[in-house]
């Protein structure tokens, strides 16, 4: 893992994640990206290593890093299941996702949000309109 981070300082240097060797296998993270939180970064980290990692022994190119470096920056910094929100975050988030390229699916191509029809509701909720 020390060896990958070091093949790819630089390229997780432009996606805004700034680290320094300290020598062997100890790294400062030095700058991130405004949206991660903080308590995140230690598992963005790794999993930004496990996922160059799976490049088959070859070095990835900066915008194959650049891509997992934001793809995994997105999922971490994603809202997670049973975090409250106030209104008008959950305002502004409707808002940004209608202006998404592909709304529908996040960067796994999990389902964002589904429409349900007349029925579907009725069944979940035992209720006729």
């Amino acid at each position: 893992e020390t060896l990958i981070v070091l093949e790819v300082l630089d390229d997780l240097s432009s996606a805004g994640i700034e680290i320094e060797h300290f020598g062997e296998n100890s790294f400062a993270v030095r700058a991130v990206p405004a949206l991660l939180p903080d308590s995140r970064i230690s598992g963005l980290l790794s999993d930004v290593v496990e996922r160059i990692s799976e490049f088959s022994g070859k070095k990835p190119d900066h915008e194959e890093i650049f891509g997992e470096c934001f793809s995994v920056m997105a999922c971490h910094a994603a809202i997670r299941n049973g975090q409250e929100l106030a209104m008008s975050d959950m305002r502004n988030l409707l808002n940004d996702l209608s202006k998404c390229g592909n709304p529908y699916h996040c960067p796994h191509g999990r389902p964002v949000y589904m429409v349900l029809g007349d029925d579907e509701m009725e069944k979940r909720f035992g209720r006729k309109g």
